[in-house]
């Protein structure tokens, strides 16, 4: 009975670990935004992983100094996705989701790294406005959106919930909308470094129709309103995705469906609110924190309605 319990005991640390690593992975994913929205990517030169050729860089920069910090709170995440699959070899059998989740999560880790990593080399930061820039950054949010689901299920798995089941009209189903968050994701992030790099300087709609018709304007300030469009359409899709679900004979999709609704509904919210003010930084941020949550939230309501019903709550044998 003692050795159950530490087993559990042990399975229990695990899981914290892995739900706070999602939760500092979140916090990693936003202080990205802000070294985009602060112009700090140029901030340590093109030197990685040094800054300035330096470890420790000696600056009075602002830029630097976010730079550095980012780079420092994307090494801390790097070693907790380091220690995932690490503890999960010790704790978890040949064949557990949670290894196989946690080794996909490092990996993706290490990709995320090499691309961050780009774009400091290559200088596709700060106000650069390139092709290369414009096709970097969709695959860098992939990746960042990939990363951070596979460190979502680990989490999940790690707690005894089986993984998701794509077969079925279930799964089917879950994976249109997760694939649909994430075309509007990379639309997202293609709008905001055109809001980044050609800022509008009158809040408002007719500030961004003016760009969309002026000759003269560049391509990412002339696509401003292919993203809210096509998030629009996404959304009426999102926000019923739970009912289609149920509509199948899913399992039954708990407070996950009422959270991928509700983060919808305040989604367009607040894009609407970061379109009117012009796309202020800091609601650039709001708006991609409710986009991370709303893929968390995609990701745990399709591992619970893919289940079979006598399999949807965790096993203590798992």
């Amino acid at each position: 009975m003692a050795d159950v319990e530490r087993h559990a005991h042990r399975h229990g640390g695990y899981e914290r670990l892995a739900w706070l690593t999602v939760a500092f992975t979140v916090l990693v994913i936003l202080f990205g935004a802000w070294v985009r929205i602060t112009g700090s990517g140029a901030g340590c030169g093109q030197h990685w992983p040094t800054c300035h050729g330096e470890i420790i860089p000696r600056t009075d920069s602002m830029q630097t100094v976010i730079e550095f910090t980012h780079r420092l709170t994307s090494g801390v995440d790097g070693l907790l996705a380091l220690a995932l699959p690490i503890l999960a070899w010790r704790l978890f059998p040949r064949g557990h989701a949670t290894r196989r989740f946690a080794v996909i999560s490092f990996a993706l880790l290490i990709v995320e790294a090499l691309l961050g990593a780009g774009l400091v080399v290559f200088e596709l930061v700060e106000h650069d406005a390139s092709w290369a820039r414009l096709i970097v950054m969709p695959v860098h949010l992939t990746n960042t959106l990939l990363l951070l689901g596979a460190m979502v299920l680990t989490a999940w798995t790690s707690g005894g919930h089986p993984p998701p089941r794509w077969r079925g009209p279930a799964g089917r189903i879950a994976l249109v909308g997760l694939v649909t968050t994430m075309v509007v994701s990379q639309l997202g992030a293609i709008t905001a470094l055109g809001d980044t790099v050609f800022p509008v300087l009158d809040a408002g709609l007719g500030a961004r129709l003016a760009d969309v018709h002026r000759d003269s304007s560049h391509l990412l300030e002339r696509v401003r309103l292919v993203h809210p469009v096509i998030a629009t359409a996404a959304a009426l899709y999102l926000f019923y995705l739970p009912a289609l679900l149920d509509r199948v004979g899913a399992s039954a999709v708990g407070p996950w469906g009422t959270a991928v609704s509700v983060t919808v509904g305040v989604q367009l919210i607040a894009g609407l609110v970061n379109i009117l003010l012009s796309a202020p930084g800091w609601m650039q941020l709001v708006h991609l924190a409710l986009a991370d949550g709303l893929w968390i939230a995609l990701l745990l309501l399709a591992a619970r309605a893919t289940q079979p019903e006598s399999t949807a709550r965790p096993s203590a044998a798992a």
